[in-house]
C-alpha cells in the first residue's frame, strides 16, 4: 500500500504516510466485510440509533483492534523500529461527542455490529466537535478542534442519498376539492443534507453498524437576499457540537443542528425503506427508530409530516405508525437538561414543524381532558406546548412506543416523580434498561496486560461473553494469582505516568494511590465537593506534618461548558490547588493533583486502567446511571460512591462490601427537600467544614475563593443545589475506611479482583440484548 500510494517503504516513510497507508488497506479489508454484512442483514429489521454525539475515539485503533491485526501490525512496525501508537497518535479522536451519552453511544453501535443485528447509527459531521481543552494559568482555554484533517480518510461519501431540509419560509394552507387541507412552504431556505458513513465494526468485523454522519450544504433559497449570511448560517450547523445557547443565534442554532440531524434522518430511514421495496404502511414492522435523549425529537414530528404531506395517510393512520416506530431513552433527572424550546422560535425557522406541534398539542389535551378527565395544573404538566413553550421530553415520552431510565433508580424516579402523570397514563410503556460499557474495549484493548492476566486462567472466550468472567471468582484467595494482579496494576500506573510526564510535563509516583474522577466538569458530578476534601486532608497535613499520611494523586480530567462559569472556576480551584501543594515541601510528599488536559477516549484508555479509585459523588437522585465507574472496575478499581444511579446495582452485582458508599439516601434528601437545605447548620457544627472554608477564603496560589465559600453557604438564590456540605462529613468517613482497606494490600486486590468478575453484568452486550428483546423487538 505504501508503495502504491507514496512509491516508499517503512524504513523511508513518514509516520502521517505509514497511518494514511494503513487507514487505507484497513478501509478496503472492512468495506469487503461490510458487503457481506448487508447481504446477511437482507429480511431483518433495522434499529436506527440517533444520538446528537457519539464518541467513538480514534478510527485505525477501533478498527485494527476488531480485525484482530492490532498485534501483527504492532509486531511488524516494531522490526522496522516504528512505534504503532505514534502511527496511531497521527488521527485525532473523532470529534463527534463529549462525554457519558455519546460513549454509550459509540459502545452500543459496537455491540449491535458484534451481536449480529441491522443497525445504523445517525449523527452530524461535525468540523470541530466540542474544543481542544487546555489549561493556561489554572483556567480552561478553547481551541476548535481540527479532527477531520485525518478523519476524513474513514468517511464514504454517499451523495445519492442526500436529502433535502428546510428551514424559515412562510407556510401557507389550501384545501383541494376534496375538501382535504394541504400545506406548502413558500420560499424556504434549502438544505442538502448529505451524509458520510463511518465505518463502526464489531469485533472479529463479524458485524457492522456504521454511523451515518450528515453535513449540512446551503443549496438556496427563491429570493437571494442575505446569501452570504445565509450560506455563514448553514455552515455553522456542522461547526461545532453543543454551542453556546445564552443568546437567540445560538439558541436558534442549536434548534437548527437538533431539527437538521432529525429531519436527515428520518427521510434516509423512510426512503431506503420504500427503495427495499416495503409499503409506507409497514414500516414499523421492519424500523426500529431509537432516540437518545431528547436532541432528535423533533423526528417525530418530521416522520409525521412526511407520512401527512407526502404520502398523504390520514392523521390517525399516521401516528400510530410513528409510536409504534418511535421508543426513546431518557438520560437525566436534571430540570436544565430536560429541553424545552421557545415555540416562536420553532414558528420562526420550522413552521410547518410549529403546526404540527400545535395539532399534536390540542389532541393530546383533548384526550387528556375528555378521556381521562384531567384538568388544570396536571394538563399543562402533560402539554407538548404550554406557556409559549415547547416540552421536548413531553413529546417523547407521548409519542414513543417505549420510554427507558439507564438505571434501576432513575427508571423509578421517571416513574414516580419527574414523569409521574405520564407513568399514570402509560405505566406499560416505561421501562429499564441499565446502561453497559463495551468490555472489548474498555478491559481486554485497553487493559492489554489484564487482558492477559484474565485470558491465562478463563481463556479469551469472556470477550463475546462476558458472563465468563464470573470463573475468576474462584482466584480471589490465591496469593500468587492477587500478587500478579498487583503488577498489572502497578504497570499501568507507570504507563499512564510516562504519558503525563510526555504530555505535560507532570511527573506521579506511581507506587502512589491514584484517585480519579474523570467526567465533564459540572456542579452535579460534584467535583467541588471531592476539592474540599483534598483541601481538608491538606489542612490535616499542615497540622500535623508527621501524619501517616498514604501517598496519592488525585486526578481530574473533563471539560467544562465554554459559558459556564462556576464549572470553570471549580477548575481553577483545582489548578491553584494543585499548584499550592506542588509549591509545600512537606505536602507535596503525601498530594498530588493533576487537571488532565483535553480528556478523551484516547487519553481514558490509558488512565481508566491506572485507576485505583474512581469517584462517583453525585448527590443522590442527581445521576442518571453513571458508566465511568463501569469502565474502572473493569479495570481492577474500586469505587468511592454515593447512593445514585447505577452506584446501587454495581454494588448490588459487585458486593457491598467492595465499594466505599456515603452520603444522603433517597430519604434523606427529601427529608432535607421538605425542611430546607440550609447550609449554615452544617457550618456550624462541624469544625472540619469551617476550617475548609477558612481556607477557601484565604485563597490558594494567591487567589481567594471567597465566592466559592459564598456559593457553599447561601440559603438562596444562588447557592449549592447538590448540597455538598450535607455529604461532606460522611465523605471523609468513607475516605478513611477505604484508606484503611487500602493499606491491606491483599484485601485490596482481592475486593478488585471480585469486583472484575462480578461486573460483567455490566457489559453493553447485555444493555442490547435488553433492548432488542424489551422495546425494539428484533
Amino acid at each position: 500500500q505504501l508503495l502504491s500510494d507514496y512509491d516508499k517503504d517503512l524504513d523511508s516513510a513518514s509516520l502521517e504516510e505509514i497511518h494514511d497507508s494503513l487507514a487505507r488497506l484497513v478501509v478496503k479489508q472492512v468495506n469487503e466485510k461490510s458487503s457481506k454484512t448487508l447481504a446477511n442483514n437482507r429480511g431483518k429489521k433495522t434499529i436506527n440509533y440517533i444520538s446528537i454525539e457519539f464518541l467513538i475515539g480514534n478510527s485505525l485503533e477501533n478498527n485494527l483492534w476488531n480485525m484482530c491485526e492490532y498485534k501483527n501490525v504492532e509486531k511488524i512496525l516494531k522490526q522496522h523500529k516504528i512505534s504503532l501508537s505514534e502511527v496511531i497518535s497521527v488521527e485525532n479522536d473523532a470529534g463527534l461527542g463529549n462525554g457519558g451519552l455519546g460513549r454509550l453511544a459509540a459502545c452500543f453501535l459496537e455491540s449491535l455490529a458484534t451481536l449480529g443485528y441491522s443497525a445504523m447509527g445517525h449523527s452530524l459531521l461535525y468540523r470541530y466537535g466540542l474544543f481542544k481543552q487546555s489549561i493556561v494559568n489554572g483556567e480552561q482555554k478553547e481551541q476548535a478542534d481540527e479532527w477531520l484533517e485525518k478523519g476524513h480518510i474513514w468517511l464514504n461519501e454517499k451523495k445519492d442519498k442526500a436529502v433535502k431540509v428546510n428551514f424559515g419560509g412562510k407556510l401557507e394552507e389550501f384545501v383541494d376539492y376534496y375538501g382535504t387541507y394541504h400545506y406548502k412552504l413558500v420560499d424556504p431556505i434549502c438544505v442538502e443534507a448529505v451524509p458520510y458513513d463511518l465505518m463502526m465494526t464489531g469485533y472479529k468485523l463479524e458485524g457492522n453498524a456504521p454511523l451515518r454522519l450528515w453535513k449540512a450544504n446551503y443549496v438556496g433559497c427563491e429570493s437571494e437576499q442575505n446569501y452570504e449570511q445565509t450560506r455563514r448560517d448553514v455552515d455553522a450547523i456542522n461547526d461545532y457540537l453543543y454551542p453556546a445557547d445564552d443568546n437567540e443565534y445560538g439558541k436558534a442554532l442549536r434548534l437548527k443542528q437538533e431539527y437538521f440531524l432529525a429531519s436527515a434522518s428520518i427521510q434516509n430511514i423512510i426512503n431506503e425503506h420504500i427503495e427495499k421495496g416495503y409499503a409506507i404502511n409497514d414500516v414499523a414492522e421492519w424500523v426500529a427508530v431509537h432516540l437518545n435523549d431528547t436532541h432528535p425529537v423533533f423526528l417525530i414530528v418530521e416522520l409525521m409530516r412526511i407520512l401527512l404531506d407526502e404520502y398523504h395517510l390520514p392523521w390517525d393512520e399516521a401516528w400510530n405508525i410513528v409510536t409504534d416506530t418511535i421508543s426513546y431513552t431518557n438520560h437525566t433527572v436534571l430540570s436544565e437538561s430536560l429541553e424545552v424550546q421557545p415555540y416562536w422560535l420553532v414558528e420562526k425557522h420550522m413552521p410547518r414543524i410549529a403546526s404540527l406541534l400545535k395539532e399534536i398539542d390540542r389532541r393530546l389535551r383533548n384526550k387528556l381532558k375528555y378521556d381521562c378527565n384531567y384538568c388544570g395544573a396536571k394538563v399543562e404538566n402533560m402539554a407538548i406546548i404550554s406557556n409559549g413553550k415547547v416540552y421536548m421530553t413531553n413529546l417523547a415520552v407521548y409519542a414513543s412506543n417505549s420510554v427507558n431510565g439507564v438505571s434501576s433508580i432513575h427508571t423509578e424516579i421517571l416513574k414516580h416523580d419527574l414523569l409521574k402523570n405520564y407513568y399514570e397514563l402509560y405505566p406499560n410503556k416505561f421501562v429499564n434498561v441499565t446502561n453497559g460499557v463495551t468490555h472489548r474495549k474498555w478491559l481486554a484493548f485497553a487493559n492489554p496486560s489484564l487482558h492477559k492476566f484474565i485470558s491465562k486462567r478463563i481463556g479469551e472466550d469472556y470477550l463475546l461473553d462476558a458472563s465468563l468472567l464470573k470463573e475468576l471468582e474462584k482466584y480471589a484467595s490465591d496469593s500468587k494469582t492477587l500478587n500478579e494482579l498487583k503488577k498489572v496494576k502497578l504497570e499501568n500506573k507507570k504507563r499512564f505516568a510516562k504519558y503525563l510526564k510526555e504530555t505535560q510535563g507532570i511527573e506521579i509516583n506511581p507506587e502512589a494511590r491514584i484517585d480519579v474522577q474523570a467526567k465533564r466538569i459540572h456542579e452535579y458530578k460534584r467535583q467541588l465537593l471531592n476539592a474540599l476534601r483534598i483541601i481538608y486532608l491538606y489542612s490535616e497535613l499542615k497540622k500535623n506534618p508527621e501524619w501517616d499520611m498514604t501517598p496519592q494523586t488525585f486526578v481530574f480530567a473533563g471539560k467544562a461548558a465554554s459559558s459556564y462559569y462556576m464549572a470553570k472556576r471549580i477548575i481553577k480551584l483545582i489548578s491553584q490547588l494543585a499548584r499550592q501543594i506542588e509549591n509545600d515541601p512537606i505536602a507535596n510528599k503525601k498530594i498530588k493533583i493533576v487537571f488532565v488536559e483535553n480528556f478523551s477516549v484516547s487519553v481514558s484508555q490509558l488512565l481508566t486502567p491506572a485507576t485505583d479509585v474512581s469517584e462517583q459523588i453525585s448527590l443522590v437522585g442527581k445521576e442518571a446511571s453513571g458508566t465511568g465507574n463501569m469502565k474502572a472496575i473493569f479495570n481492577g478499581a474500586l469505587m468511592m460512591d454515593t447512593i445514585d444511579g447505577a452506584n446501587i446495582e454495581i454494588m448490588e452485582k459487585c458486593g457491598i462490601d467492595n465499594s466505599f458508599s456515603f452520603g444522603l439516601t433517597v430519604e434523606g434528601k427529601q427529608a432535607i427537600d421538605e425542611r430546607g437545605y440550609h447550609p449554615m447548620d452544617y457550618y456550624n457544627c462541624d469544625e472540619r467544614i469551617r476550617r475548609v472554608i477558612t481556607y477557601l477564603d484565604n485563597g490558594f496560589n494567591g487567589e481567594s475563593f471567597h465566592d466559592i465559600s459564598q456559593y457553599l453557604l447561601a440559603e438562596t438564590p444562588y447557592r449549592d443545589n447538590y448540597m455538598c456540605l450535607a455529604d461532606f462529613g460522611d465523605y471523609l468517613r468513607a475516605d478513611s475506611l477505604m484508606d484503611m482497606t487500602y493499606r491491606n494490600s491483599d484485601e485490596w486486590f482481592r475486593k478488585t479482583l471480585l469486583s472484575i468478575a462480578r461486573n460483567y453484568y455490566f457489559s453493553s452486550d447485555r444493555s442490547i440484548k435488553e433492548y432488542a428483546e424489551k422495546i425494539w423487538k428484533l
